[in-house]
C-alpha cells in the first residue's frame, strides 16, 4: 500500500465517521418521535415497521441537517446521542 492510498483511506474513514455521527444523531431524534407519536407508538404497528419508517425518514432528513462536530470521546458520544434523543422527545 502506498502512502497516498493510506492518506485517502484515512480521509475517507474520517468522512464516514462524521456522516455516521450525523445520521446517528438524526436517527436518535426521529426514532424518539416515532416511538412516542400516537399513530406509530401503538402496539398494533410492528416494531420493524416503526424502525423502517424511522430509518426512511432519517435518510430523507439527514442531508438537510447542518454539520455537527463529532465527539472524540466515547462518553461524550453517548452523552451526545442521549441529548439528541431527549430533543426528539
Amino acid at each position: 500500500m502506498t502512502a497516498d492510498l493510506i492518506d485517502a483511506l484515512t480521509a475517507l474513514t474520517a468522512q464516514v465517521q462524521l456522516a455516521g455521527v450525523q445520521a446517528g444523531g438524526t436517527f436518535a431524534r426521529i426514532g424518539a418521535v416515532f416511538a412516542l407519536v400516537p399513530v406509530f407508538g401503538e402496539r398494533v404497528i410492528p416494531a420493524r415497521l416503526r424502525l423502517a419508517g424511522a430509518l426512511a425518514m432519517t435518510a430523507v432528513v439527514a442531508p438537510a441537517v447542518p454539520a455537527m462536530p463529532a465527539p472524540d470521546d466515547p462518553v461524550a458520544l453517548v452523552a451526545f446521542l442521549g441529548a439528541e434523543t431527549l430533543v426528539g422527545v
